[in-house]
């Protein structure tokens, strides 16, 4: 577990340092306000009860599909340590870019073009699932591909939703995403890792095997027989 652990942290630090930088350079290039606009932290539609309504409903859903689903995630979920601060960093940052792009971005390019709400929701939902099935090659689990990219196209469709509800202001979606990635990572990262989706067929996660026959008994014996074998 921990190879899986350093392994993940890595792999959460990439992603914290690629997130970050968009953010950083919006503040050095003194466009503090561009953030603050593609953020959602500015402009006279962040009171729409309806769209913070949406928020809730949709994070507590995910949530709690996910605490079900993931016994792992359920396991860890309480858990206080680095690597649980490095995921915290995380969750902020790809949250906000994540939304940025498949919402603000995505939404908004196509709404320009005269494609509805309903065309809007759906290319920006399948674009956030297909991207978030990525994660299973970090695990190998071909098998469980088809329900994650279900799961987050189902999620990307619920913060679409919140999108338009809150008349297009991109903090109720932004701030409902950061609550999950709060709560689940970086448990469900590390769930992919090891492979422990369910304790009841985990696959622990261990580092690339020797080629048969160059097992360390094997070299230790210099035949690749059993020390007992050898001797007779």
């Amino acid at each position: 577990m921990h190879q899986a652990r350093r392994y993940t942290a890595i792999v959460l630090f990439a992603l914290a340092i690629a997130t970050s930088a968009p953010l950083a350079l919006w503040l050095i290039a003194g466009s503090a306000s561009v953030l603050a606009e593609q953020v959602g932290l500015v402009g006279d539609r962040l009171a729409v009860p309806v769209g913070w309504m949406g928020a809730v409903l949709v994070a507590v859903g995910y949530i709690s599909y996910t605490l079900w689903s993931v016994p792992f995630v359920r396991e860890h979920v309480t858990e206080i340590s680095p690597l649980k601060a490095l995921g915290v960093w995380v969750a902020i940052t790809s949250s906000a870019i994540e939304e940025i792009i498949f919402r603000r971005m995505v939404m908004d390019a196509l709404a320009d073009n005269g494609i509805g709400a309903v065309g809007q929701i759906g290319a920006s939902a399948l674009a956030f699932g297909v991207a978030h099935g990525a994660w299973v090659l970090l695990g190998r689990e071909w098998a469980i591909a088809i329900p994650v990219v279900v799961s987050t196209t189902c999620l990307g469709a619920g913060l679409a939703a919140v999108y338009l509800l809150s008349d297009r202001a991109l903090l109720p979606a932004v701030i409902a995403h950061i609550a999950i990635n709060l709560v689940i990572e970086p448990w469900l990262i590390l769930s992919a890792v090891t492979r422990d989706w369910n304790p009841q067929h985990a696959k622990r996660f261990r580092p690339p095997q020797a080629p048969s026959g160059c097992s360390p008994e094997s070299l230790t014996n210099g035949t690749g027989l059993d020390s007992n074998t050898s001797s007779n």
